[in-house]
């Protein structure tokens, strides 16, 4: 039975792209532990690295109990073998007054 509940679980997850997800804060980057849908939104990946950034739970972050994201992009990158990204990224980093014309 327990096999059983296993192979659903891979069923399901085979459908669901999962990312990592690498944040920059205030100098800093960082993993979150788990992996994140990939088509997750944008206010869903932001809020959980905020949460994640506050309680210290993102690797090479110093938690920081006033994050706030809200300023911030998520990037979509696919997954790379060739560059060493085995799987797709969410990127979180802040929004730019240069170099991006969609941010004016």
């Amino acid at each position: 039975m327990e096999n059983d509940a296993m192979e659903r679980v891979q069923a399901q997850a085979a459908d669901v792209q999962l990312a990592a997800v690498s944040v920059t804060w205030r100098g800093e980057t960082g993993d979150l532990a788990d992996p994140m849908r990939y088509d997750a939104s944008e206010a869903e990946v932001l809020a959980a690295a905020t949460e994640a950034i506050r309680s210290g739970a993102v690797r090479g972050v110093r938690a920081d109990r006033m994050a706030d994201l809200a300023d911030f992009r998520v990037e979509r990158l696919p997954a790379d073998v060739a560059s060493g990204r085995q799987m797709p990224t969410l990127l979180i980093r802040p929004k730019t007054a240069y170099g991006d014309a969609q941010e004016t």
